[in-house]
């Protein structure tokens, strides 16, 4: 479903960029920054360039989930999965405000 936005994309960057978003999602959700915030809100922007439906988000949450648990292994916790979900739920809600206006870094 999600494939054709990825043709021609570098994978291995894309892996790097991935890491690096979750970093991001995880220092907004423990301490939200403004320039944090407005990152979050650039990505959007950037997704919405590609023809991201935002239909997509639940389902890329749920891949992510189930890969977060993989990652963590026996440190996984319903307490962390919470944190997670509640997590990427916020910095979806500021990515969509990247959708409904342009953002420039």
């Amino acid at each position: 479903e999600v494939r054709q936005h990825f043709d021609g994309v570098n994978l291995k960057r894309q892996a790097v960029l991935v890491t690096m978003a979750l970093i991001i999602i995880e220092r907004y959700f423990y301490q939200p920054f403004t320039a944090t915030e407005q990152y979050l809100q650039y990505l959007g922007t950037r997704h919405k360039e590609r023809t991201i439906d935002r239909e997509l988000y639940p389902k890329w949450c749920e891949a992510m989930m189930a890969t977060l648990e993989q990652f963590h292994g026996d440190g996984w916790s319903e307490p962390l999965a919470r944190q997670w979900r509640e997590a990427i739920g916020r910095a979806t809600e500021v990515m969509f405000e990247g959708y409904d206006e342009r953002f420039r870094l």
